[in-house]
């Protein structure tokens, strides 16, 4: 029993850990997509005004 609980909490542990890795490397792309957004909207809204007219 307990080595049953043992391998749970392993692996949940392991879980959480690659959970918060992928939390941060999803901060760090929102990040630099928030960076880029601004550009990128602008050009967008620069587009559909052309294709608008």
């Amino acid at each position: 029993m307990s080595l049953q609980l043992l391998a749970i909490k392993e692996i949940f542990v392991n879980f959480l850990n690659s959970l918060l890795i992928m939390m941060k490397i999803f901060k760090k792309i929102l990040f630099m997509l928030l960076q880029l957004k601004p550009q990128m909207l602008l050009s967008r809204s620069l587009e559909m005004n052309y294709l608008l007219l």
